[in-house]
């Protein structure tokens, strides 16, 4: 014998693995029996080479897992073993030099002279590596880190009695264990460096696995007062995962499947569990005016979930609200964040200084309809969740969000793979497939049943509507060159910076004129109603201009919200006042001027032809065949049915509930029905009202019996 290993072992004065290898080479110890917790594979790298020049090799594993409190009693070792093993694998990277490890061990334990085997009988936790003269015995498993690594303590016995009587311990735990030999095989072949064939439907699966496996480990937050369906919860872990690695994220499940009931989960989450001594977490719902009493104040009383306060999106776009009194918030939650998809606005601006103001903010926005107009409303709402960086999505390669959407929207790339790290999205159909699969899907209490939609189409005749003068009132449209949004275009020196703002421009007062189009479908008051801001705005705008002061890129972007029924139509004039002081030398005043001229003269053909089409009129619903067939719908198929009818625009909504309101002879042919009108000026008591009216088994307190 040319080695004597030291009397103790470490792994910081002496490794184990060195004392290991030399015992065998040097030693001439070539018979080794091992009893461990826990063996990995990885440790061939380490002591390959000498294990392969061993006579016999017995390997006992011994150690139980650990086992959470309320977990099984009782553990299939070998499939644990087996899972633990095929884990370690898949962490190694995938490379000629471990492929070469796994197949050197494969040959190591196919050798007759090698067992593997599986204690199972009471918990052995036991670390001994016997050879026939030289044993050690300590705290150090057979894997990497006991080896070399970890703060071991392994004893030396040069004892050949020590020996012996350490054999015939292992002998009797030998005795008490399984054959494991060909499960470490099987591992080992089916682990990504093994030989063995898999199909094209098991790859598959275990891709899918592999990007979702983050998210198939779900547990039921026992914690929670919110009670919600199991897709609900698989959603909410979703949320929480994207809240964690981002700190924001989009719930855009469709409509009726219980966005809000997730909302609140994960403000009782975020607000609750994350309490700590000395810091209560303070949150802020922001919704519609509609729903701050009729949703969202009621729950989140009903649930407990305190320190939240509640604004309406119209407090937050108020010229005077103060977002300082925010700053130190831990989580705001934006719902119908659709709302929010035009930045000229009040509340945005106000919205994302609340955001990026004092505190770092958790966001969580909810819309089932994220997209209205164009891809870049998903853009606008993202940036909410960006806090305003444009670099804020660099780590999964995005080096500038609006860079990214004009390639998107130019149809340079897809936009899956943000969708997949800003948002959860489950459809009706995607719910009903599951009930289809035999789940149960339970919202708020109440089994989830969709109705058959059936769709029926109602034809009316728009021509007819304007009496024939449709076609001209869109070429008038067409012909309108809105200077006033357009002011780079008549700069006197171009620069690059005043060509790309033209073209920005340009693509935005089409968007105008696409909003016009929408309004004149919707009704000629709500067309009317535009045209008549417009001529008012441009009157002013005129005069402003021979005073000197013009319109600038963020104040047409106002002008635009309020043709798109996002802002207050007096805040036009708010905006004609405030406009800031421009000098006439910098532009071509006399074409700006005659533009301004002939947009107002094209603006004023436009109200003609409007007053002659209701000049026009005949009949009892005048030439509005929309208003007609309406009304022969409601009085016909739908009579006695209870009805609600959507519009896009105020002005519509009122129109249509004055006429039908005041036809006296329609309403007698339809049964007398009730009318109501709910529109973003409804008072919250009063909108309470004629939604209990029209539910009012829906929307009973909870707890009454007739609920």
């Amino acid at each position: 014998m040319t080695y004597f290993p030291p009397d103790i072992i470490d792994n910081a004065t002496t490794i184990f693995a060195e004392a290991l290898e030399q015992t065998i080479l040097k030693a001439d110890q070539r018979q080794l029996d091992i009893a461990t917790g826990y063996f990995a594979p990885e440790v061939w790298r380490i002591v390959g080479n000498a294990l392969a020049e061993l006579r016999a090799f017995r390997l006992l594993l011994g150690e139980r897992p650990d086992v959470p409190l309320g977990g099984p009693e009782i553990i299939d070792l070998r499939r644990y073993y087996r899972a633990k093993i095929a884990d370690d694998l898949a962490q190694l990277t995938f490379d000629r030099q471990h492929a070469e490890l796994v197949d050197a061990l494969l040959a190591f334990l196919e050798r007759e002279e090698v067992q593997v085997r599986l204690f199972s009988g009471p918990f052995l936790h036991a670390k001994a590596y016997i050879f026939d003269q030289i044993s050690f015995v300590g705290s150090g498993n057979f894997t990497p880190s006991g080896l070399t690594r970890n703060s071991e303590l392994m004893l030396t016995s040069m004892s050949q009695a020590t020996a012996r009587g350490l054999r015939e311990w292992f002998e009797g735990k030998w005795a008490q264990s399984e054959d494991y030999n060909p499960d470490l095989i099987d591992t080992l072949r089916a682990s990504k460096f093994g030989s063995k064939s898999y199909t094209p439907f098991e790859v598959f699966m275990k891709a899918l696995y592999e990007y979702f496996k983050e998210r198939i480990a779900l547990e039921q937050d026992r914690a929670a007062t919110v009670d919600l369906a199991r897709f609900q919860e698989e959603g909410k872990a979703e949320a929480i995962r994207l809240l964690e690695k981002w700190g924001g994220v989009l719930v855009a499940d469709a409509v009726g499947l219980g966005k809000t009931y997730i909302g609140l989960s994960l403000l009782e989450r975020e607000l609750l569990t994350n309490r700590k001594r000395g810091r209560v977490p303070r949150g802020l719902v922001i919704c519609p005016a509609q729903l701050r009493d009729l949703v969202w104040r009621p729950r989140l009383v009903e649930y407990g979930i305190p320190v939240v306060d509640v604004l309406s999106q119209e407090e937050i776009g108020r010229a005077d609200f103060d977002w300082k009194r925010y700053r130190d918030l831990d989580v705001v939650l934006l719902d119908e964040s659709h709302n929010f998809r035009n930045p000229g606005t009040n509340r945005y601006r106000n919205l994302m200084k609340l955001l990026t103001g004092g505190r770092r903010k958790r966001v969580i926005l909810m819309t089932a309809t994220p997209v209205n107009n164009s891809l870049y409303d998903f853009y606008h709402q993202l940036l909410l969740l960006a806090r305003g960086d444009e670099r804020f999505y660099r780590p999964m390669g995005i080096s500038n969000l609006r860079s990214y959407f004009k390639a998107a929207t130019e149809g340079g790339l897809e936009i899956f793979d943000l969708l997949e790290e800003t948002t959860v999205r489950r459809s009706r159909a995607d719910i009903r497939r599951r009930q289809e699969a035999g789940e149960e899907v339970i919202v708020s209490g109440k089994p989830v049943r969709f109705p058959e939609r059936i769709l029926e189409r109602i034809d009316y005749d728009l021509d007819g509507t304007y009496q024939g003068l449709y076609h001209e009132i869109t070429d008038a449209l067409d012909r309108l060159r809105l200077v006033a949004y357009n002011l780079a275009a008549y700069a006197r020196t171009k620069t690059k910076a005043t060509e790309q703002d033209e073209q920005r421009n340009n693509a935005l007062i089409a968007l105008m004129k696409m909003l016009y189009l929408k309004r004149l479908e919707s009704s000629a008051a709500a067309f009317e109603e535009s045209i008549k801001r417009q001529v008012s705005f441009q009157g002013g705008f005129l005069k402003m201009l021979r005073e000197g002061r013009l319109l600038d890129a963020a104040s047409y972007r106002k002008l635009l919200a309020i043709e798109a029924d996002e802002e207050r139509p007096e805040r036009a004039e708010e905006i004609i006042d405030a406009l800031a002081s421009v000098s006439p030398d910098d532009y071509q005043m006399q074409r700006i001027e005659e533009g301004v001229s002939h947009d107002l003269t094209v603006l004023e053909s436009i109200l003609y032809m409007l007053k002659k089409a209701r000049e026009g009129e005949a009949g009892e619903d005048g030439g509005d065949d929309k208003l007609r067939q309406i009304k022969t719908a409601l009085a016909g198929s739908l009579k006695g049915h209870k009805v609600l009818i959507f519009t896009s625009f105020h002005d519509t909504a009122v129109y249509l509930y004055r006429q039908l309101l005041d036809d006296r002879a329609w309403q007698e042919q339809a049964g007398q029905p009730v009318l109501g009108l709910i529109s973003g000026d409804t008072r919250p008591e009063e909108r309470r009202r004629l939604i209990e009216r029209f539910a009012p088994v829906a929307n009973r307190p909870p707890g009454d019996p007739w609920r």
